[in-house]
């Protein structure tokens, strides 16, 4: 049995040591596991642009009717918003 490793792609010394069915099996679940985080990432960023484009088009409207109060309530809490998660996305 191959030594367990940190990294997610066993090396080729590893994949080796094992039979071309199983070999091919696990590169197959490494491949499903990535693309599935992949698209996981590109939803979370089409909501968070979303979520920009609505807030940003929601503050211009209140904006323009003349509830600068509320306006700057929700500009605030997406400019606050953005930064949490930049900062968790470095975490």
């Amino acid at each position: 049995m191959p030594k367990a490793s940190n990294y997610l792609i066993p090396s080729a010394r590893d994949l080796a040591m094992l039979t071309t069915e199983v070999a091919t099996e696990a590169l197959r679940v490494i491949d499903e596991a990535s693309i599935r985080r992949h698209s996981y990432a590109m939803r979370g960023m089409l909501f968070g642009f979303l979520g920009l484009v609505v807030s940003t088009l929601v503050f211009g409207f209140l904006v323009y009717t003349g509830h600068s109060k509320e306006a700057y309530a929700v500009l605030g809490t997406n400019v606050a918003g953005l930064l949490l998660q930049m900062i968790r996305a470095r975490i």
